[in-house]
């Protein structure tokens, strides 16, 4: 609910994001997100009225009650939980600042309660035109229709998502090591989702790095000698397995002339030697020392664990489109996203279709009322993008006795064009809402 109304004043024109919206703009939102059920609104503000103030304001202006999600309320919506894996501040802020750019771009994005297990994502985020579309009742043909449909009329939509819903990690640059990356990277494909990744400029060179270059390695060659990441203290039996005080690091590798597993130190001194992968996970013996055997603590420290994409992967290698990386930059616009690829920075936008002259579709033959035919053939005749306000304006010009000028008729009517294909939202434009563009 309260996620529903806060949504809604991101997408409504002339809303604050966070500020007050009309309930009946609200309403279609606020069912798609409860699942409700019924043509009639009693249901759904049967539920509003439950939700607390301190959560939810209500104002009446204008002869028509008016939502807003209060901060409280929006704490709510950003709520991850207070287990550890839920995240520091800046963690907790990544997420937040991206909300707001992840929903105009066409995300419906979900910040994930965390159960304490360290398996779920951050958040999860599905394409908005693809929300209500239940795959699993189409055949393959027509799967494969949807999909190069969706792939066509949101090409900056597929590129992030491939049409389904994604699992969201935020990578901050002093809380998340290259091999919590990778491990994020896995358990997303473990899933069957992609994994997209939202960082600080800062800490997207190192996401970067540690995905592609080389590939989940953090150094050497896939096919021979290789250098891996670390990640957490590596423990057989609960016990901690432990290495000289004065042995600095530890440094895991695969020699590929003796196809072996080496555990080091940074001088290259050889600790521990693993025939194969599950030996590491198992034969405790093999390593210097055993936290529960040891009388003196203070000369051994924690072997880390190595991150070995083989076995993360059960044997398989990720392909590149599994991941996308997308960076925020805090300083400027908050709209401001940017897809990173190669170490090149590709500005990112709300999908438009390219308008061509002389190639549309005839009103008459649009599956839609007469007024949204009459508003689109002003559109047509206006021949650039314009907002709801504007479509107004340009209605109440025409002077059609069917168009009916009203800013919540114009907006049903835009909707009917956007469904049939007829319109498509464009550019975010502050203080006057989404851009539409006839296709």
């Amino acid at each position: 609910m309260l996620k529903a109304v806060f949504d809604e004043s991101i997408h409504a024109d002339n809303a604050e994001v966070g500020g007050f919206v009309p309930k009946d703009d609200a309403e279609a939102r606020i069912r798609d997100y409860l699942d409700a059920e019924g043509d009639g609104i009693a249901d759904v503000w049967d539920i509003v009225e439950r939700v607390p103030e301190a959560l939810l304001d209500r104002d009446h202006r204008d002869g028509e009650t008016h939502l807003r999600t209060t901060d409280r309320g929006q704490s709510e919506v950003f709520a991850s939980g207070d287990d550890e894996n839920a995240g520091g501040l800046e963690h907790r802020q990544l997420l937040r600042d991206s909300y707001v750019p992840l929903t105009r771009l066409g995300l419906c994005v979900d910040i994930v309660q965390q159960d304490g297990n360290g398996d779920l994502p951050d958040a999860r985020a599905t394409p908005e035109p693809m929300r209500d579309v239940d795959v699993k009742a189409l055949s393959l043909a027509e799967t494969r229709v949807v999909a190069e449909n969706f792939a066509e009329d949101y090409p900056t939509l597929d590129r992030l998502t491939g049409g389904e819903t994604v699992s969201v990690e935020a990578e901050c640059e002093t809380s998340t090591k290259p091999g919590q990356t990778i491990r994020n990277l896995a358990q997303a494909v473990d899933r069957g989702e992609r994994c997209l990744f939202i960082a600080r400029p800062d800490a997207a060179r190192r996401v970067e790095g540690a995905l592609s270059d080389p590939p989940l390695l953090a150094g050497g060659d896939p096919e021979g000698d290789r250098r891996f990441y670390n990640r957490r203290d590596l423990r057989i039996d609960g016990d901690r397995m432990l290495r000289p005080a004065d042995a600095h690091n530890s440094v895991w590798r695969f020699d590929a002339d003796r196809e072996a597993y080496i555990l080091s130190d940074s001088e290259s001194r050889e600790l521990a030697t693993f025939d194969d992968v599950g030996a590491i996970y198992e034969d405790a013996k093999a390593y210097p020392e055993i936290e529960g055997d040891v009388d003196d603590p203070e000369a051994w420290r924690p072997v880390k664990q190595p991150v070995i994409p083989k076995r993360l992967f059960n044997d398989e290698t990720p392909d590149r489109d599994d991941w996308n990386l997308v960076v925020l930059d805090p300083d400027k616009v908050a709209t401001d996203l940017a897809l990173r690829a190669d170490g090149e920075l590709t500005s990112l936008r709300r999908d438009r279709e390219t308008a061509i002259e002389g190639d549309h579709p005839d009103p008459e033959d649009l599956d839609v009322s007469e007024g949204a035919r009459a508003l689109y053939d002003c559109l047509l005749a206006h021949g650039e993008a314009v907002t709801i306000s504007e479509a107004v304006d340009l209605a109440a010009a025409d002077g059609r006795e069917c168009l009916d000028v009203s800013r919540r008729t114009i907006s049903k009517r835009i909707d009917e064009l956007a469904d049939v294909g007829a319109l498509v939202g464009g550019d975010y434009r502050q203080d006057a809402g989404t851009e539409y563009q006839v296709t």
